[in-house]
């Protein structure tokens, strides 16, 4: 069961951890409270260096209904840390170098003892949303516009998906705050390790809400909507739903994040009154970056 319960929740954490894979499209449509600063192209420099900490914390409220029942619901967190360095390498691509220096994921439910995720689970799980374990550092090279082009150190069968859900992204023209574009991404959803994918839908609408290009601390700030949704038949024995909301805060001299922070709602329907419902919370905090 933790499985299927901490299934679910990775889909939204992958897709909120990424920020945005593949090509933004910007909605043409200009919002009422759109306001007369110029409009900003959001690149990586190519000359950029830096190094600094990524702290990421997940949480999750999970109630499961059994053939109609309500159980205890269950908790779940994972947190840790990774180094993030820009690199220098020959070349347009800018070069990051990511290492994660520790890690941990552990569930409980009300009136029963913690429980630790044993090391194997946790690496599983920390390739599935995007994040390469402990023991495994890796390189990537990335366009100005945060399109991973390659990827290094990661096992050949995670590859594909890893490069998908670890790119960054930015949207393809300039955008003034007030405007919106939106990313819609599909990816297989594995509730368990007993049955075959499930294809699912994310979609996000981002909100370009501020800038500021003050000397030495230029920002900006965006807010992002969720919704997702499986592709499968309605006759399909399994059904899934989910929303959400969060901000982020990006710095503008090198298209670094500042902070992520989120939340979300999922729902995953069984048939025969199976269900269950999340509660997600992610924050994502990076700090030291020189």
């Amino acid at each position: 069961m933790r499985h299927i319960v901490l299934g679910r929740f990775f889909v939204l954490f992958l897709f909120v951890f990424s920020v945005s894979i593949a090509l933004f499209s910007q909605d043409k449509e200009n919002d009422s409270n759109s306001n007369n600063q110029n409009p900003i192209l959001l690149r990586i420099p190519s000359l950029t260096k830096t190094h600094g900490v990524a702290k990421f914390t997940i949480q999750v409220k999970t109630n499961v209904s059994l053939f109609g029942k309500l159980q205890e619901p269950i908790f779940t967190q994972i947190s840790g840390e990774q180094v993030i360095e820009r690199i220098s390498r020959e070349g347009p691509l800018i070069w990051e170098r990511i290492t994660t220096t520790c890690a941990t994921m552990s569930s409980y439910t009300p009136g029963k003892p913690n429980e630790d995720t044993d090391s194997k689970l946790l690496t599983e799980t920390l390739l599935k949303i995007g994040i390469n374990p402990v023991s495994m550092p890796i390189n990537r090279a990335l366009t100005p516009r945060g399109e991973v082009e390659i990827l290094e150190g990661v096992p050949a069968s995670q590859a594909a998906f890893f490069k998908e859900a670890s790119k960054l992204g930015f949207p393809e023209n300039p955008v003034r705050p007030g405007e919106k574009w939106e990313l819609t991404m599909q990816l297989p959803f594995e509730l368990d390790r007993s049955t075959p994918p499930i294809l699912y839908q994310n979609r996000s609408t981002f909100t370009l809400d501020s800038y500021s290009l003050s000397p030495g601390s230029p920002t900006a700030k965006l807010s992002l909507s969720l919704l997702g949704q499986d592709l499968e038949p309605a006759s399909a024995p399994i059904h899934i739903s989910s929303t959400g909301e969060g901000k982020i805060d990006l710095r503008l001299s090198d298209m670094q994040f500042l902070s992520i922070k989120t939340t979300g709602r999922s729902q995953v329907k069984f048939g025969l009154g199976n269900h269950f419902e999340t509660e997600e919370r992610i924050e994502i905090v990076y700090s030291d970056f020189l």
